[in-house]
């Protein structure tokens, strides 16, 4: 993403460059609802970026022409539209979730709730990354005719016995190689970080959310009541979670008390 970041700022840094592309908002590492937007809009317009890096490397100032051709020849390559093709497919996927987690009205455990879903989805797209690539493959073909890189997407990179700088998976097609070094790489990549992110021991540090006024308002007594004395006693469990609550259920139903631990 470091070229990706360097080009958006390349034209927003000069009012005359901003105007030879469209409107693409900074690269923000912290606001992630306009990182995701700002990958989807940069690849449906990557054609018209390119061809004004093109011209700007024949135009301009020294300074300008030298860093509109190094972003140029940084861009134009096979390798780098289809990891952007790939990037903008799964950053279409995660910014509902991302608006929802950075909204006013903020659900965390409904968030994770489809975040575990979205988890389902890469999973599923893991078990058959020849469909992902294939797919992958064809929406980059299509950007790739419009810069005239058609050819190189069919034709198979260079690989030699030892190499330490490149990607040197052993294939036999194209689309076997991008698989095995972007495609599977990638999705590991994003399965890991979700899944640590929301991983089943956050599940109780993510209820607690619902202790907000705002949320409060819209829980029973009974609710309220549980939840606290479920995330209140879990620190004194540990891992052993199973016996615990065995212990409170048997506890509680010694005497009939109105909770409800749901």
């Amino acid at each position: 993403m470091g070229t990706t970041k360097d080009i958006i700022f390349f034209f927003r840094e000069s009012v005359l460059r901003r105007k030879l592309v469209p409107n693409i908002t900074r690269l923000c590492e912290t606001r992630w609802s306009e990182k995701h937007k700002t990958i989807r809009v940069f690849k449906e317009n990557f054609p018209v970026v390119l061809e004004a890096l093109e011209n700007l490397s024949r135009e301009g100032n020294s300074a300008t022409r030298k860093n509109a051709f190094q972003l140029h020849a940084a861009a134009f390559k096979i390798s780098f539209i289809l990891c952007i093709t790939l990037i903008a497919k799964y950053s279409a996927l995660l910014e509902p979730v991302v608006n929802a987690l950075q909204s006013i009205a903020l659900d965390v455990v409904k968030a994770s709730q489809h975040v575990k879903r979205i988890l389902q989805l890469l999973k599923s797209h893991r078990d058959n990354p020849e469909r992902v690539t294939d797919e992958i493959i064809k929406d980059a073909t299509v950007v790739a005719e419009k810069v005239g890189l058609e050819q190189d997407i069919t034709s198979m990179p260079r690989i030699v016995g030892k190499q330490r700088h490149r990607s040197n998976h052993p294939a036999k097609s194209p689309s076997e190689f991008w698989k095995r070094s972007l495609i599977i790489p990638y999705l590991d990549s994003v399965i890991t970080s979700l899944e640590t992110r929301f991983a089943e021991e956050n599940t109780p540090s993510f209820a607690l959310s619902k202790l907000h006024p705002a949320q409060m308002q819209t829980m029973s007594v009974e609710n309220l009541t549980g939840l606290a004395m479920m995330s209140v006693h879990r620190k004194l469990i540990h891992g052993n979670l199973q016996d615990f609550n065995n212990k409170v259920v048997e506890k509680f139903t010694m005497n009939p008390r109105k909770l409800c631990f749901n």
